[in-house]
């Protein structure tokens, strides 16, 4: 009778101790950090919509560029390759002027190099949700739809929002971070690309809309 109570209480226990892990499991989810904004350094310390001057200063000189006519800006994009991805800069606003030119992406495939909050090429999809302010208990694995992590409204204009996108075969396939400013159409965006739950790339760019 004795060895039966303390099998009782022994599996009460157990019990008890697999729901608070659990729980801790799911809180741990819920993070209170600061959501991604368009201030957010990149690389190195550079932002998006830094200049030209300041990407020489920070990351060195290229590996190589590479000129491109955008119809969309009715003037040349410039491309800079370094050994981990590369920049895209923007047209100069005024004609000779190049060094001011803007960075509008920053794409990084490298692991030799440190991303946005300390996150590098080849992390678990956990680093980078627990890098970020997150709202919800549970990051399913695998899904059928989206799961939004935050929607934060600075103002009538602006929102800021986290989400988490699945491929057709319902494994995690992208996280996203943005800063849309719905009366323009402009945004900031930061995407951490997965394979296996795993980063292999992450593309910061600046869209300026309308």
């Amino acid at each position: 009778m004795r060895i039966g109570k303390l099998f009782l209480l022994g599996f009460v226990l157990f019990l008890v101790i697999v729901d608070i892990s659990i729980s801790l499991s799911f809180r741990s989810f819920v993070d209170r950090k600061p959501v991604f904004t368009e201030k957010e350094e990149i690389i190195n310390g550079l932002k998006l919509l830094d200049t030209k001057d300041r990407m020489l200063r920070k990351l060195g000189r290229p590996k190589t560029t590479k000129k491109e006519y955008w119809g969309a800006y009715g003037d040349e994009v410039e491309y800079c390759y370094y050994g981990w991805g590369y920049v895209l800069l923007s047209p100069p606003p005024a004609p000779h002027k190049d060094l001011e030119r803007p960075i509008e992406i920053i794409e990084i495939t490298g692991k030799n190099v440190v991303g946005p909050r300390g996150i590098r090429i080849g992390e678990d999809y956990k680093r980078v949700i627990e890098s970020f302010r997150c709202d919800v208990k549970e990051i399913y694995d695998r899904a059928l739809h989206g799961v939004k992590l935050y929607e934060v409204k600075k103002s009538n204009e602006e929102k800021m929002l986290g989400f988490v996108i699945y491929n057709d075969k319902g494994e995690m396939d992208e996280i996203w971070y943005k800063v849309l400013n719905e009366n323009y159409s402009s945004e900031f965006g930061l995407r951490f690309e997965l394979v296996k739950k795993k980063v292999v790339k992450i593309f910061a760019y600046y869209s300026p809309g309308d």
